[in-house]
């Protein structure tokens, strides 16, 4: 390779999402399988259907999922801390709306003794009084401080009213709602929800016969019954129709402003096309709103806009943090970006510049040995073929065309659809 001569440009295609090969274990789990590598390492994801939408009452699914390393059956917290340290292993619980991952990275060679530590973690949590007060004070302590955030309380105040404080995904918990909870809650929460024959096994890195048989020896021959899926629920669905909430925050440095309106899943034929739009108005770095907003105003220091989708439903969301006397010139310039965007057709230069960076972006998902491991699990989450959704993502980046984008804007950047949440000082 002369390296005095520059590469030819163009754009990157051909990207393909692996796609993982599956079966059953003896026990109904499925088991999927993303081998890739020479690296003596293996990541396992153990995905349950424990997410946070599925809990009797608020908390109870996130502290279920905390609290499973922190004691099992024949082990205290700070042993399984200690196996982990020695056998160079990793674990970690990510509890989301919709599940329950628990992610443990090994060396091929320790894989025997951590996975059956694992299937011992996941099937037999000890859910100790004194774990569970230990936790109970953390988090209390850190929901204060959150409290303190004006980020968290744009965002929080934004998914009530675009949700209602009372559906599933707009209710937050208070202080009072840590009082509320107890061990027989986590006990009764995990025996019905983190149930071996419903669980998803993703396997990645090194993977032979070897690591099959030893999956299917340990996570596989534990049979905890089927999934109990709860019947009712204490939240009651309560939109509430609303375009502006306020939260004062007096001692605040800056205020945090939160944009948003209910949008599209991934599943929806518009997400694609969408996804070019929001590139365009906040999604990258030389986006709209941070050409406007961040660099010739100066309102913030960062400014973007995004999609968060869930299986049947998305939010569209628009964030920053700015000066209290920037609060309305921002919210204004966001405004005439979005007015902007239902009017005129966006240039053959900027959309040829958005179609690179997505592109690249796309490509960027297989950068590094596990780096798409989590997009697989979002993907199996929502019930997407991650192979359809890269491939219908290339298409419609290379043919999306201005006027379909124009389209597009007029049906969703409609400011009267959107709600406005700020936390901070108030306005003098």
């Amino acid at each position: 390779m002369d390296r005095s001569v520059c590469p030819d440009m163009g754009l990157v295609t051909g990207f393909s999402f692996p796609k993982a090969s599956s079966a059953r274990l003896r026990n109904g789990a499925m088991l999927y399988e993303l081998p890739f590598g020479d690296g003596d390492i293996v990541r396992i994801d153990c995905l349950f259907k424990a997410g946070t939408l599925l809990q009797p009452q608020l908390l109870v699914a996130s502290f279920a999922g905390q609290l499973l390393r922190e004691g099992s059956r024949t082990h205290s917290s700070a042993e399984i801390a200690d196996l982990l340290d020695s056998h160079g292993a990793s674990l970690s619980v990510n509890v989301s709306y919709e599940s329950a991952c628990v992610t443990l990275y090994t060396l091929t060679r320790h894989l025997d003794p951590m996975l059956r530590l694992l299937t011992e973690i996941v099937t037999e949590p000890a859910y100790s009084e004194h774990e569970f007060q230990t936790a109970l004070n953390k988090r209390k302590q850190h929901y204060l401080i959150l409290n303190e955030r004006v980020t968290n309380l744009a965002s929080r105040n934004l998914n009530a009213a675009l949700f209602g404080p009372k559906s599933l995904y707009g209710s937050s918990a208070t202080l009072e709602d840590f009082d509320k909870l107890d061990t027989e809650q986590l006990r009764t929460f995990h025996q019905r929800h983190y149930t071996m024959e419903d669980c998803d096994i993703i396997v990645s890195g090194k993977v032979d016969d070897g690591v099959r048989n030893l999956i299917d020896n340990t996570l596989g021959a534990v049979r905890t019954g089927a999934s109990l899926h709860q019947e009712g629920s204490i939240y009651v669905s309560d939109e509430m129709n609303t375009n502006y909430c306020f939260e004062e925050k007096s001692d605040s440095v800056q205020s945090a402003i939160y944009i948003g309106r209910l949008c599209m899943s991934a599943k929806d034929a518009d997400y694609h096309p969408f996804s070019v739009l929001n590139t365009v108005l906040g999604g990258y770095f030389g986006s709209r709103l941070m050409t406007n907003i961040r660099e010739e105003k100066g309102y913030t220091y960062g400014i973007g806009s995004y999609v968060m989708t869930h299986p049947s439903t998305g939010r569209f969301l628009i964030s920053t943090q700015t000066a209290t006397q920037f609060v309305e010139p921002t919210i204004s310039e966001i405004r005439k970006e979005l007015d902007r965007l239902r009017e005129t057709r966006i240039s053959d230069d900027e959309l040829d510049a958005v179609r690179s960076y997505m592109l690249g972006e796309n490509a960027r998902v297989m950068d590094g040995s596990f780096s798409f491991v989590d997009t697989y699990i979002s993907f199996l989450t929502q019930g997407i073929d991650g192979t359809d959704f890269y491939r219908k993502s290339e298409e419609t980046i290379l043919s999306v065309t201005a006027d379909e984008l124009l389209g597009l804007a007029r049906k969703y950047f409609d400011m009267d659809h959107f709600c406005v949440s700020v936390a901070g000082q108030k306005t003098k």
